[in-house]
């Protein structure tokens, strides 16, 4: 899978989850919400973008340096995650719960999509070896 086609999917997936946090927000309201939610839903997805293009760059290396921009790429996308969540404590001082659950599931779901376009990428490898 092409970065450009990884780039429209996640956008289409991003939009999406979005449009389903919106329309859940709008039926049971917004108090599950953390202050400042769509900032870190697009640093979140951003990271993600940042992620998977290290790991695109590695797996068109081929050979070890694939599996080692792999890791580089979740790397970073945790490092910075995790530095996003620190400074957002720190800063606003969310109510605790509230804020692990919204940052915890817009992580695993980034992750999740990251991760099946990688394994995309890996399958079309193996298949054309």
């Amino acid at each position: 899978m092409s970065i450009l086609r990884f780039g429209v999917l996640f956008f289409c997936f991003v939009i999406l989850l979005a449009g389903g946090i919106w329309i859940t927000g709008s039926f049971i309201g917004f108090g599950w919400m953390v202050s400042r939610f769509w900032l870190m839903y697009g640093a979140l997805a951003a990271f993600t973008l940042l992620g998977y293009s290290v790991s695109w760059l590695g797996m068109k290396q081929g050979g070890k340096t694939s599996v080692m921009a792999i890791m580089a790429g979740t790397g970073v996308k945790m490092l910075f995650s995790m530095s996003l969540a620190l400074l957002y404590i720190l800063k606003f001082k969310p109510h605790s719960i509230s804020f692990a659950l919204n940052f915890i599931i817009i992580y695993f779901l980034f992750s999740a999509f990251e991760i099946w376009g990688l394994l995309t990428n890996l399958r079309l490898q193996n298949r054309s070896q």
